[in-house]
Formats: structure tokens, sequence, C-alpha cells
């Protein structure tokens, strides 16, 4: 018998070694953003939906399961996350603590999911790496983890990227254990936040990654998830309805609402390189600008690239298709709310823009191999620069006057942050309620609840009209 020809050292240490650094990778994108979220351990609950959600919550508060799986909160359903803070509910009652605990550790798992996609994928480590490092410290991620209300999002994100990793593993192996418990994933996902519907596409998009041939099998494989997506779908806007969120044509009409979405399309796109000015509220404008005109071309040139470059540089197209079919059902072009280009929309999305600017960064690097050193310099000096936008607006959601004091500075005509700053201020500081309801007033002069907010305050009996001289009649003064 033949005997092997023993492996040389370097030979037989390359895989471990190979193993080893993916895993100090893994270690060190956990501690970094432990490191930018650990000071939300300490932050309160925001009164804006974070009451509504758990302590006002009842059947958060009382860990009705079947009330939490069959009821919506003021039109969202997404009872698994709900469940999970029932959960927490029971354990700490509300002290906000474990629910922040909770969000950033689902925000490591997030991440560390993406690290190990961008591997099944077939790209190398630095690119693996990179994307799951913009994906954990971008300062667009900040609303989904540093906001207890935004469990969803890390929730969902996480069941999301589960399946599309199970999948993967079912292409590989042919498995039918693997299909199976990608569409429990993506149940899960589903029952955590309705924006998972877009899952199917995704999955479709694996296939024009590894080039799988479009057959009848592969199309009918993908029947079970579309059906999941038109049933949440339907049951999301039934709610949405119900509770008299859904606004189609009611603030303009739907053709200008095209403009909004292609926009916010653009906006989106820039904010993954630029993030300038992240704020908890955008403004939707009353009227159009020119500049929401003109936004349709580079939406629209965004899509002929990925069209152009279908064949020849997937990745570029399949990073496009990625963010687009993600993004493209919270584009606000059937609105949900006043506000629109909310930093959350972006979660699951922006993996599509990352795994691009990780790739075109490593090709840069094989282009101009003799700048290596400047390349990785003015990389080192983005990523230092958005940590730092990153680390100041985390600190943004320490507590309820935090974040309005920034919405009302960076969105000024944002009615529901001089709303909820009187809702804050109404028991003990009733003059701030009051003039901050006078230019909620002013701003929104239709909206009957503000009146009757501000006359609740007017008629409380330690602080009626007599308390001081012309308080009834306090100007429109911004605070």
């Amino acid at each position: 018998m033949k005997s092997k020809k023993p492996k040389s050292k370097k030979e037989s240490n390359f895989k471990p070694e190979i193993k080893y650094l993916w895993f100090k990778g893994g270690i060190l994108i956990a501690g970094l953003i432990f490191a930018f979220y650990f000071q939300t351990f300490h932050f309160d609950f925001v009164n804006w939906d974070d009451q509504v959600n758990v302590y006002e919550n009842e059947n958060v508060v009382n860990f009705d399961v079947k009330d939490i799986f069959t009821n919506h909160v003021i039109g969202n359903y997404n009872p698994l996350s709900n469940f999970t803070l029932g959960v927490e509910y029971l354990v700490v009652k509300e002290s906000p603590g474990l629910y922040h605990f909770n969000n950033v550790l689902l925000h490591i798992i997030c991440s560390l999911l993406v690290y190990l996609l961008m591997k099944r994928l077939g790209l190398s480590f630095l690119v693996s790496f990179l994307a799951a490092i913009l994906f954990g410290i971008h300062p667009m991620r900040v609303e989904s983890v540093a906001w207890i209300t935004e469990r969803k999002d890390v929730l969902f994100g996480m069941f999301y990227l589960l399946s599309l990793l199970l999948y993967i593993s079912y292409y590989k192996t042919k498995r039918a254990f693997y299909f199976i418990f990608s569409v429990l994933g993506f149940i899960l996902s589903l029952l955590s936040k309705i924006q998972a519907v877009a899952l199917p596409f995704s999955l479709l998009l694996i296939d024009y990654w590894f080039e799988r041939k479009l057959t009848w099998k592969s199309v009918f494989e993908k029947v079970p998830f579309f059906l999941l997506s038109l049933i949440t779908g339907l049951i999301g806007i039934y709610f949405l309805r119900q509770q008299g969120s859904l606004e189609v044509g009611n603030i303009m009409p739907v053709f200008q609402r095209l403009f909004i979405g292609s926009y916010s399309f653009v906006v989106f796109i820039v904010k993954s390189v630029v993030p300038f000015q992240t704020s908890a509220i955008y403004m939707l404008p009353a009227e159009l600008s020119a500049i929401h005109y003109l936004s349709m071309l580079p939406a629209l040139a965004v899509i002929v690239i990925a069209a152009v470059y279908f064949k020849t540089k997937k990745f570029i197209s399949f990073g496009i298709l990625f963010f687009t079919l993600n993004i493209v059902f919270v584009l606000h072009v059937v609105g949900a709310g006043q506000g629109f280009i909310a930093d959350r929309f972006t979660y699951i999305p922006y993996l599509g823009l990352f795994l691009i600017f990780a790739l075109l960064f490593e090709k840069l690097l094989v282009k101009f191999q003799n700048h290596k050193v400047l390349l990785y310099s003015a990389l080192v000096i983005y990523l230092l620069l958005i940590s730092i936008q990153t680390f100041n607006q985390i600190k943004v959601w320490q507590n309820s006057e935090t974040l309005w004091t920034d919405v009302i500075k960076k969105q000024p005509t944002a009615v529901l942050a001089y709303n909820n700053f009187a809702l804050l201020y109404s028991a003990k500081q009733p003059e701030k309620a009051l003039a901050n309801y006078n230019v909620a007033i002013e701003l929104q002069p239709e909206k009957a609840q503000t009146y009757n907010n501000r006359g609740k305050i007017y008629f409380d009996k330690k602080f009626g009209c007599n308390f001081k001289p012309g308080l009834c009649f306090l100007p429109a003064k911004r605070i």
C-alpha cells in the first residue's frame, strides 16, 4: 500500500489559520458593536411608541399570548416582537435596561449573520468583514437598535438572514430539511415585521448569484414564500386601514407620491455613503419641489446600471437589486404616516449596497497594489468618521427630551416632536407644555387632539388660567 505523502507544515496549518482569522474577525465585529451600543443599557424608554408597545400594552403587561398574536398595535402586526417584549416585561417590568440589552444582542447576531452570509456567498474575508462592519456600525443602524420599539427590526432581520443562509444550504446540499427550516425562518421574520415580505425576491437573487438556471422547479419552490408574503401583506394592509394609518392620495396624489418614492430611493443610496443629518423623523413636504421630480432620473439610472451589468458584473446588479427589492415597499408611494425616509427602513436593504462597497474596495486594492497603504488609510478614516457620527447619534436616544430636542433641531416643522415634548412636560413643567402645544397648533391647526391636550392643562385644577397672568395666551415659541 502506497503511503500518503505527509503534508508540509504550511499546508497542514493553512485551514486552521484561515478559520482562526474568520473567528477573530467575528469577535472583533461583535466587540466593536458592543462598544458602541453599551451606552444604551442605561437609556430610558422614549415617549414615541415605547409606552404603547410595552408598559401600556395590556397584552404585553398581562402576557396574553393569544391576544398578542391576534391583535395589532397602532396598525402594526408584529406579534413575535411583542411576544419578546412580553417575556422581558415578566422579568423586569418597566426597567428599560434589559430591553436595550436584547436589542443590542440581536443586532450583534444580525451583524455576525451578515458576516457568515458573505462567506457563504463565496466572498473573501476582507469583503465579508467590511460588509459586516458597515452593517454593524453605520449611523443609519442607530434607530433600529437604540429604540426599544424597533425590536421588530433586529428580530425580523435575524430570522430573515437565517432564512437566506438556510436557503443557501438547501441549494448547495439539496437537503429538504434546510428548505423547511428556511420557510420556518421566513415565517418568524414575517411575524416580527411586515417588511420581511421582500424575502422571496432575495431568494431569486441568491439563485442569480450562484448562476442557477431558471427552471419550473426553481420557480415552484418559491411559491410557499410568495404565498406567505401575500397573506402577511394583506393582513398588514387590513390592520393599517383599521387603524386609519394607510394613506393613499390623502396628503398628495399617487402620481406625486411616485416622485416621493424616487426621492427617498436616491436619498437612501446617498446616505449609505454619506449619512448626513440622520434624524428620527423626516417630514413629508407639503409640496414637491424640482429636486423631487428630478430625483426620478438618478433613480432610474441606478436601475439601468443593474440591467447593463446583469451579465458582466454580477455583484453590482445583485447589490442594487437586493437593495431595491427590499426597500421598494417602504418608499412611501403608499403612505403610512406623516414621516418618510425613516432610517430603520434600511436595516436589511443596505446589505446589498454594503456588499457592493466592500467588493469595490477589494477590487481597488488589486488594481492599485502600489497604493494599498493609501487606500487602507482612506478606509480607516471613513470608518472613523461614521463611527463618530454613530456614537453621537446613539446619545440622541438617551431619553425623550434628548430625542425631541434633536428632532426639532433638524426638523423644526415636526409636529409630532412638539406634541410629544408637551406630553413629556405636561405634569411638571406646564408652561413648557403649553408653549409646545401652541407651536404644534401653529404648524397643524386642524388637529383637534392638540387643542384637547392643551385644554386639559388649562383646566387642570393645579394649573388653571389664573395661575400666572397671560398664561392662557402664550405666544408660539419653539422650545
